[in-house]
């Protein structure tokens, strides 16, 4: 998140289940150093996560 400038507003967790939990972040992205989806892509690399969408942009 840091090196994408992205500010984390909330995390919500579930309780891990045999080492995995889902985790939603709330992020402002007004400052945000790349495109979206390149962002989305960059997170999908990552081993530990299996999935990562937008739930909701908040814009209008």
């Amino acid at each position: 998140m840091a090196d994408a400038k992205c500010n984390v507003l909330t995390i919500h967790q579930t309780i891990p289940i045999q080492g995995r939990a889902n985790v939603t972040l709330s992020l402002d992205v007004t400052e945000m150093a790349m495109e979206l989806n390149a962002f989305l892509q960059t997170l999908k690399k990552l081993a530990f996560v299996e999935s990562a969408d937008v739930v909701s942009s908040g814009a209008y």
